[in-house]
């Protein structure tokens, strides 16, 4: 009960294994799929954009006409992956495929897992604010999700190989002070306080401050893995639009760059229209 879903998809692209812990939670999803669908010849040459969209995995995208230009020439892609379990579970799926597709278009993907912004909870898509962990919890959940998603992204025959990186490793650097002096000034409070899933809980039971932040920092990830490691595209699902445009705005401020790009993908539903997650 409770564990139908709605994904054509990923019924399409491959075969998901999963354990029925509330029908919502995915132990293992696998990418074999059959040999027309993922042969990389098929899909050779062509625009990952078309592919995506063919698939139904294409929601939005900040600049459509520029990011088909710019996939002319390999790109780094990352989605984020917050520490909220062990394991990544059904909603992570669709992210995954997006990754794969950009991998076997002959792009490179990053799993950003968010071993900082675990710590601070994403808001979106949220009536209430995420219960905290502990550092140990988080850190034993990174662990997790990292092996999983290392069996995905590498060694899978594809053209490219999948990097697997952490925002703690960059947030634990920097001080409170020097994230606001350098960082926060960028940020303008019309257009945060402007997002989907900002107002959605400020009409309802309101948020906290902490959880009123994670558009910034979820935003400096993207600055920091386009300046570092030269990553031009964020995705992510659909209720995650807020936070990714915060990342191509802080780009264009901060770096005085217009060479980023976001696009989302439509979320993956429960039969009641609500969204998979590990921490409700």
């Amino acid at each position: 009960p409770g564990s139908s879903f709605r994904s054509s998809p990923s019924n399409r692209f491959g075969t998901l294994q999963r354990t029925s812990h509330g029908g919502a939670v995915a132990r293992a999803v696998t990418l074999e799929a059959s040999a027309s669908e993922l042969k990389l010849d098929a899909i050779q040459g062509r625009n990952v954009v078309d592919v995506l969209a063919e698939r139904g995995l294409l929601d939005a995208v900040t600049n459509e006409e520029e990011l088909r230009k710019a996939a002319a020439s390999p790109l780094k892609v990352y989605c984020g992956f917050d520490p909220t379990a062990d394991s990544l579970h059904l909603g992570n799926l669709l992210g995954i495929l997006v990754l794969a597709w950009f991998q076997r278009c002959g792009h490179t993907p990053v799993a950003l897992l968010g071993g900082a912004t675990g710590r601070v909870g994403d808001p979106s898509g949220k009536s209430a604010e995420r219960p905290v962990l502990d550092d140990a919890t988080i850190e034993a959940n990174v662990a997790g999700i990292e092996r999983t998603l290392a069996t995905l992204l590498r060694d899978r025959g594809a053209p490219t190989q999948g990097h697997i990186m952490n925002n703690l490793d960059w947030f634990g650097e920097i001080g409170l002070l020097e994230f606001l002096r350098d960082v926060g000034k960028f940020a303008r409070m019309g257009t945060m306080l402007g997002k989907d899933s900002v107002r959605a809980r400020l009409e309802g039971d309101g948020m906290s401050f902490t959880e009123f932040t994670y558009q910034l920092l979820q935003g400096y990830d993207f600055v920091h893995l386009h300046r570092e490691h030269q990553v031009s595209v964020q995705i992510g699902g659909s209720d995650q639009w807020g936070n990714i445009t915060a990342g191509t705005d802080l780009i264009r401020r901060l770096l005085q760059k217009d060479s980023a790009f976001g696009v989302t993908f439509p979320l993956l539903l429960k039969s009641d229209g609500s969204k998979f997650g590990k921490s409700e």
